[in-house]
């Protein structure tokens, strides 16, 4: 790389930006849900109260309803945005999905993007570094959304699928199917289609995650990219 380069810099200037605001919503996470937590039991205290009307009772249930899933957005995002560090565990796949399209959700929507998320029966629980898998499929997910803005119908799927012994998470888009000649390169640091402020860095790092786990990220045109994941019984036992 020309570090010289003035675009490269920017790109540079951008992925230190990005690390600066994550290290501080993950400390502003923290204080947001005591409060949320603080409203949720204050409105609990007042749904007990003598003489509170029906209609009252409604709004405070819409009230903590309302705290409970922002509270539930907020750990989400507090679990991807924090300092880099071992967090090994056996996680809900589908519940893992669902985790990691919330924090998104808002972004697509307002993309006009529909995105559609499913979850085979029977697709077992896996033992995986949490938040780095969570990373993983949010450089997936903002792959496919980048793939689709300037097309029409906008639509990306997530789905999770029991495979043998593991598991798959297949990430596909209503975008044309990636020509050959990218294919060989698509997983190259730094090297992308797209313009400026696009880094390049997306695919590189949700393989490199899923070959830490020994697993693996592929392209399959007629599916999409497909992170394949072990039960994780090797990561486990390296922690």
């Amino acid at each position: 790389m020309d570090l010289q380069s003035d675009e490269i810099r920017e790109r540079i200037m951008r992925v230190f930006r990005a690390g600066q605001v994550g290290s501080c919503v993950s400390s502003v996470t923290h204080d947001i849900n005591n409060y949320l937590g603080a409203i949720i039991a204050y409105t609990d205290l007042l749904g007990m109260a003598a003489g509170v009307s029906a209609e009252s009772q409604r709004m405070l249930g819409q009230i903590a309803g309302a705290s409970q899933k922002c509270s539930s957005l907020v750990t989400s995002l507090t679990s991807i945005a924090r300092k880099e560090r071992p967090n090994v565990g056996m996680v809900d796949v589908a519940r893992m999905c669902e985790q990691v399209v919330e924090v998104r959700r808002y972004d697509l929507r307002t993309s006009q993007i529909s995105l559609e998320i499913s979850c085979q029966d029977g697709v077992p629980s896996i033992v995986v570094d949490v938040p780095k898998v969570k990373m993983a499929l949010l450089y997936l997910i903002a792959n496919a959304a980048e793939a689709v803005e300037e097309i029409e119908p906008r639509r990306v799927r997530l789905e999770a699928i029991k495979v043998g012994d593991g598991v798959e998470i297949v990430v596909w888009n209503s975008g044309p199917i990636i020509p050959d000649g990218e294919r060989e390169r698509m997983f190259e640091p730094f090297f992308t289609t797209k313009p400026s402020p696009h880094l390049g860095l997306g695919l590189t790092a949700a393989r490199d995650i899923a070959r830490d786990h020994d697993g693996d990220l592929t392209y399959i045109p007629d599916r999409g990219f497909v992170l394949r994941l072990p039960m994780g019984i090797h990561l486990a036992r390296q922690q």
